[in-house]
């Protein structure tokens, strides 16, 4: 499968907050097949989990739906690289999750998350 790049521009959509500021995130982004949402939920950081971020991919790209697809995260400012294969559940939908990593933190700097679909 061609490989499609999905931008979501923490940046540009919100700006900058404080760390005591933790009202829950949402962004969004969208390639020529994909459309992305990021649900992230914010706690205070004495909880051991205190980043939730939820991704929801859609296909809408013409063709068949993939079965399974890699998903790998673009390493920019303190936000690892990954890699891990994502199915659609019963929606349709493909779901990753992510815990503590980093997305309030490039946001406060301004900052991207990428996500490359293959």
């Amino acid at each position: 499968m061609k490989k499609l790049c999905l931008i979501i521009l923490l940046g540009v959509l919100l700006s900058a907050c404080g760390s005591a500021d933790l009202d829950d995130r949402y962004f969004s982004g969208e390639s020529e097949s994909w459309t992305g949402e990021i649900f992230l939920k914010l706690k205070p950081t004495t909880e051991p989990t205190f980043e939730n971020a939820n991704v929801e991919l859609t296909y809408r790209g013409e063709g068949e739906k993939p079965d399974t697809i890699e998903v790998r995260t673009i390493k920019q400012y303190n936000i690892p690289e990954t890699v891990g294969d994502v199915s659609p559940n019963d929606d349709g939908i493909y779901y990753k999750r992510y815990g503590n990593y980093g997305l309030e933190g490039a946001n406060a700097n301004g900052g991207n998350f990428g996500l490359m679909i293959t």
